[in-house]
């Protein structure tokens, strides 16, 4: 990503973090970047388009900065574990508020297919954090490591909601101690019982996102060929060139392919 759009992404987060989904527009964005909303409309097509963007670029930084967390020497195994979360809880609450006031904004049809973006985000860190777990604790059960990062995203969930609604912080390592007895505790009582989180299920869940994003490249393929549609036609408009026309016209061809092939 170049780094005018990540500075763009960056000052978008910010504002929606600060004012919310609801009350902040492109033109807010724009004003903050020092760029015209016709700029910014050149680089996202829409405030959706600009939010998801926006969604994406919270989370991969996260597993980055995860991953590196993974990756560099630890006091313990325990320590790493517990470097990961607080990586992941940093931002944690405005991140989560921002993605279900983003998702209760869209009409229904566009909620359940933006959904299915944003839950194979969530199987990323699902399993990224299935195998942190079993590193921290030496385990060799995917399925029993697979329940406790689904417990310890619940936790997280529930404190998230909490001192977003109360506007309250919380102390980090009090709290970190907690998580770790926790997932501690679980992981005693579990041992040795059959797991619900079988690897049926999990291959299930696996398989629906996976589906679900081969679904959704005709619809992300329209916003993108819709874009690039006015873009040619206000170059036209300006430029009167037929090259312009001809790349349209280009365009118009794919989008009636995309739109003729969903309708067998």
């Amino acid at each position: 990503m170049d780094q005018k759009k990540e500075h763009i992404i960056e000052a978008g987060r910010d504002i929606f973090e600060r004012k919310g989904y609801y009350n902040t527009s492109m033109q807010d964005v724009a004003e903050a970047c020092n760029i015209s909303k016709a700029t910014l409309y050149k680089l996202f097509r829409s405030k959706e388009d600009f939010s998801m963007a926006i969604i994406c670029y919270m989370i991969e930084q996260m597993l980055c900065s995860i991953q590196q967390l993974m990756d560099a020497p630890q006091t313990s195994p325990l320590e790493m574990l517990k470097n990961c979360i607080s990586e992941r809880m940093t931002g944690f609450s405005a991140r989560t508020h921002f993605i279900n006031e983003f998702l209760s904004a869209q009409p229904f049809q566009q909620r359940e297919k933006y959904l299915s973006y944003i839950n194979k985000l969530s199987l990323d860190i699902f399993l990224l954090f299935q195998q942190i777990i079993m590193r921290a604790f030496d385990m060799d059960d995917e399925n029993l490591a697979g329940e406790l990062a689904m417990s310890l995203s619940g936790l997280l969930r529930e404190t998230a909601s909490i001192t977003w609604r109360c506007q309250i912080s919380l102390d980090r390592d009090v709290f970190m101690d907690y998580i770790i007895d926790s997932l501690q505790a679980t992981l005693m009582i579990r041992k040795g019982k059959p797991v619900f989180l079988t690897p049926d299920v999990l291959n299930h869940f696996k398989t629906s996102c996976t589906d679900d994003m081969e679904k959704l490249k005709p619809f992300f393929m329209k916003k993108t060929l819709t874009h690039s549609l006015r873009d040619a036609l206000d170059n036209y408009e300006k430029t009167e060139q037929v090259s312009c026309l001809n790349e349209a016209e280009e365009l118009l061809k794919k989008l009636k392919a995309i739109e003729q092939k969903g309708t067998r």
